[in-house]
């Protein structure tokens, strides 16, 4: 029962979950319209490469042992095939590394586009806001998930690229037994549930943690900073410095070891699910061609399918709950947008020279405050 509620809460987000999938496509496209293209474009290449290679080893193999007669002699099909795969393996491995060096240029465009945006932000908003804690920790939050969209944007062409690899996958496979895609999704799903339910909670744990993680990094900072060194040494505090960061990192590192352990323990242990689905339709495949009603190369080709069906199906759940775990942390990003601006930036004149700074009768109040921070402040520099 349980896990038909957390079925039906994962379908009822899914118009969040493509929401974020078409924001960041339209910031990856912005960014870069070729970049992006070239991605998905090879990313979908290398499953069809690799059904490529399983047909021909299929029949590489046939030859090898007797099973099959074709038109021209063995000698000639086998060199044909030989070559063909090793052209392919060359085709592949440029295919990896032109891939590569795209995720790169296209990543630093992102991370760069990203960071300016951000920056406009910070650059636009009223000082108040600066003096607001829940401000300041959400825009620290910000630009620590920022990299978010370069990895939603990674997990989109991944979920392609394995959708893909699942359909070709599946309909070859069916030609066998369509049985066996079945039950290999089926094995799969709890496995999916519980892996999205624990990501969701370490997400949420570590929102809960931006707090002493701020802490941490302010002992961290003054720690190596020159202008706070003399003091340091003075008053002898060093140790109690780091005793305060190895207390705070402590305390949350077990609270992330406890929920890590849990999600380990019961993911690795549902996982072993597909992995005898798959050893049990290598056994039928077998008793196959020993029944003479499927050749080697068909135990080859099909036993290969469904190894690839396997991980089509667990990069695709991978691809998703990093979107989902990302889109959270998008949601964090975007949250920097709530926090309204109350001046109105009128100025549009640019300064040449300063001769003089006048505050005339300046006062100022923080919302929420009843006490004037200034009140009717005049001042001549």
């Amino acid at each position: 029962m349980r896990n038909i509620v957390k079925v039906i809460t994962i379908i009822k987000e899914l118009p969040d979950f493509l929401k974020t999938l078409k924001l960041c496509l339209d910031l990856s496209l912005q960014t870069s319209k070729f970049y992006t293209l070239m991605r998905i474009l090879t990313e979908i290449l290398m499953p069809v490469v690799a059904i490529i290679i399983a047909f021909i080893g299929r029949i590489v193999i046939n030859v090898l042992v007797g099973q099959a007669e074709y038109a021209i002699k063995p000698e000639h099909l086998l060199l044909i095939l030989l070559g063909s795969l090793c052209l392919i393996a060359l085709i592949r491995r440029l295919s990896g590394n032109v891939t590569q060096y795209y995720r790169m240029m296209h990543d630093d465009m992102m991370s760069a586009k990203v960071a300016i945006i951000i920056m406009d932000h910070a650059l636009k908003a009223d000082l108040e806001h600066f003096d607001n804690p829940e401000y300041y920790d959400k825009l620290n939050s910000a630009n620590r998930d920022s990299y978010a969209i370069n990895n939603v944007v990674w997990s989109t062409i991944s979920i392609v690229s394995s959708t893909v690899s699942f359909v070709i996958a599946f309909v070859v496979l069916s030609q066998m037994s369509f049985i066996y895609g079945i039950a290999l999704l089926v094995a799969s799903i709890p496995a999916s549930i519980v892996a999205a339910t624990f990501t969701k909670t370490l997400y949420f744990m570590s929102l809960e943690q931006i707090n002493s993680m701020r802490q941490m990094g302010y002992v961290q900072g003054i720690s190596s900073e020159q202008s706070f060194s003399q003091k340091f040494r003075l008053f002898n505090v060093g140790k109690k410095l780091m005793d305060r960061y190895k207390r705070i990192w402590k305390g949350l590192y077990n609270v992330k070891r406890k929920a890590s352990r849990k999600r380990t323990i019961f993911v690795s242990i549902l996982e072993c699910m597909p992995e005898v689905v798959i050893a049990l339709i290598g056994i039928d495949i077998a008793f196959r061609v020993l029944s003479g009603s499927a050749t080697v190369g068909d135990y080859s080709l099909f036993l290969g399918l469904t190894a690839q069906l396997w991980s089509a199906i667990s990069m695709f759940s991978m691809s998703a709950m990093q979107i989902y775990y990302n889109r959270m942390k998008l949601d964090n990003f975007k949250s920097i947008s709530d926090f309204k601006n109350t001046v109105a930036d009128n100025g549009d004149l640019v300064l040449e020279s300063v001769e003089a700074i006048k505050f005339s009768c300046m006062s100022f109040t923080y919302p929420g405050a009843k006490v004037k921070a200034l009140d009717e402040l005049s001042i001549n520099f």
